[in-house]
């Protein structure tokens, strides 16, 4: 108890800022993709849901409006009440998307189908581009260490071993050292341990 003392404010100030609010949507009103991907496992069908990502994945990885790289730089001089922001905007292109679906949702199984929905690309692989970079009709997973061998094994549940699905597991640098260029281009998927990211 700290008793009653004379002169002193035990109340708690709270200072209210408005403040820009943003909601994340929902999937409730995508499309709902009435294909089921070829080779996947009848005993694990998608929910309707998932047929709903999937349908988004691919509405957004073949978008060809272009994302605005953005990088913001801040420097305060306290003394002078100065604040000073820089700002840079880059438009790239590229297919990407961010699935942020909850946990428990099945973004696993969604990017397993989306990538068997891919399986009839005709992707060119092991050729080298004008900027000297090598193809690969590759997906590529970063995930904890401790999510690749999971991966690997929603993999083979969710999808028939004859859809020959070229998986490739990197679970360290070694790993990474002993693949060739030919292995890498020619893969489907490639589940790789994200620390590979923080190695030298």
């Amino acid at each position: 108890c700290l008793g009653n003392f004379k002169g002193v404010n035990h109340k708690i100030l709270v200072e209210a800022r408005w403040q820009r609010t943003f909601t994340i949507e929902g999937n409730e009103t995508d499309d709902m993709d009435p294909a089921v991907p070829g080779a996947w496992n009848p005993k694990f069908p998608l929910w309707p849901m998932q047929c709903r990502s999937v349908s988004w994945l691919r509405k957004m990885e073949e978008s060809t409006t272009p994302y605005m790289q953005e990088a913001m730089e801040n420097f305060e001089i306290p003394s002078l009440g100065l604040r000073i922001e820089g700002r840079a905007r880059m438009p790239t292109h590229g297919n990407r998307a961010v699935l942020a679906d909850g946990v428990g949702f099945g973004k696993t199984a969604v990017v397993l189908a989306r990538l068997m929905d891919k399986s009839g690309d005709t992707v060119p692989t092991g050729e080298l581009t004008k900027e000297g970079k090598m193809t690969s009709k590759a997906t590529i997973v970063f995930v904890p260490p401790h999510l690749v061998g999971q991966w690997i094994e929603e993999k083979d549940k969710f999808i028939n071993p004859k859809a020959g699905l070229e998986t490739i597991q990197i679970n360290s640098a070694r790993d990474m050292e002993l693949l060739t260029v030919k292995e890498i281009c020619e893969a489907d998927l490639i589940v790789c341990n994200f620390d590979i990211l923080q190695s030298s």
